[in-house]
């Protein structure tokens, strides 16, 4: 479970060059940040079958890329391993249960491809994967070298730039220690210090210590390295609006993505209560343009549409608003603030 540097890297007494093709990818929809993270594991065990030595299932060799793929994506994702029943551990809810500035998501996809380790003579090396060399050693240590630094401590976004190497063993730790190494894969450094084996301050039993524990400063950490790794996140914004007269009133929050081109969308909820008695729930749906100075936004539910201008300042947004002509005579508010927004957004 080392992250380590190598300025000339070798693996199995082989060089591997770097590959600028190969590396950790990411992908933005709405507010998800979908991570993929493509393995070879480069093996001598394919005609060996494994026996896990906690479900006593049995694995062939290429069985074992699937379990590697799925185990990891469900640790991270879901907080999960299919040993948890074993251990009688409960699952933590991993990235879905976190998200990063109260507004994105981050999804972990794993593709796994194992592959001879050597070939017709030959070493067998894929381009866009990074490449681990496995070897099942049952007391093994799992390792990820990082051509960036010589501290382990430290994040880097080297994964999201070139094809990372290590060596991989003890493949039964996809229970859980592979949760770690995928880490690394993601640019994180070590939760503890490698002199002593002690946790960092206020880093014990993280899942980059020696745990499982995915904490918001993880989830901050890996967006700051996607950030660092040359992707731009939509501006995301977190907001309430009311609106009134006499006989109805009626309000709720919503949240927007703003894209490089100013174009918005959103989602959010509405509780409208009437005089005398009643109320209702329903969904929105928002749409509309941004620019420097001001929202304009299409606000539609099930009662129709309605269209809203707010003027900017920095990375908030207030501003009265009031139904337009053929519209019952309501008056509302919409506050809104920018929960990514480092400086004024767009000004």
């Amino acid at each position: 479970m080392k992250r380590c540097a190598l300025l000339v890297t070798l693996v199995a007494g082989l060089f591997i060059p770097a590959d600028a093709i190969a590396r950790t990818t990411v992908t933005v929809t709405g507010t998800e940040i979908v991570i993929r993270v493509p393995i070879q594991l480069a093996s001598m065990l394919e005609h060996q079958r494994m026996r896990n030595p906690i479900t006593g299932e049995r694995y062939d060799w290429a069985q074992l890329g699937e379990f590697i793929a799925r185990e990891s994506e469900r640790f991270w994702n879901e907080g999960t391993t299919g040993a948890d029943a074993f251990f009688g551990v409960t699952p933590s809810g991993g990235l879905s249960a976190v998200r990063y500035r109260d507004c994105f998501t981050i999804r972990i996809v794993v593709e796994v491809v194992i592959t001879p380790f050597v070939k017709a003579g030959r070493k067998v090396k894929l381009d866009g994967y990074h490449y681990m060399v496995f070897d099942s050693k049952p007391s093994g240590k799992m390792v990820v070298w990082d051509p960036a630094t010589p501290d382990p401590n430290v994040d880097t976004p080297s994964a999201y730039e070139r094809s990372l190497t290590g060596e991989w063993t003890s493949w039964e730790d996809y229970f859980g220690g592979a949760g770690h190494e995928l880490g690394h894969l993601l640019g994180l450094g070590d939760d503890y210090d490698h002199e002593s084996g002690e946790s960092l301050a206020g880093r014990d039993g993280t899942v980059m210590d020696k745990g499982r524990e995915i904490d918001q400063a993880i989830v901050e950490r890996i967006a700051g390295l996607v950030e660092a790794s040359g992707v731009t996140l939509p501006e995301c914004w977190h907001g309430t609006w009311s609106e009134g007269n006499a006989a109805m009133t009626a309000g709720g929050t919503f949240s927007l993505t703003v894209d490089a081109e100013g174009r918005v969308e959103g989602k959010g909820t509405g509780t409208q209560e009437v005089a005398g008695g009643g109320s209702a729930s329903y969904p929105l749906e928002i749409s509309g343009r941004r620019t420097p100075g001001e929202f304009r936004l299409v606000f539609a539910g099930s009662g129709g549409s309605l269209e809203v201008v707010t003027p900017i300042d920095g990375a908030t947004a207030r501003g009265p608003w009031r139904t337009g002509a053929g519209q019952a005579a309501y008056r509302g508010t919409i506050e809104l603030e920018c929960r990514t927004c480092r400086d004024d957004p767009g000004g």
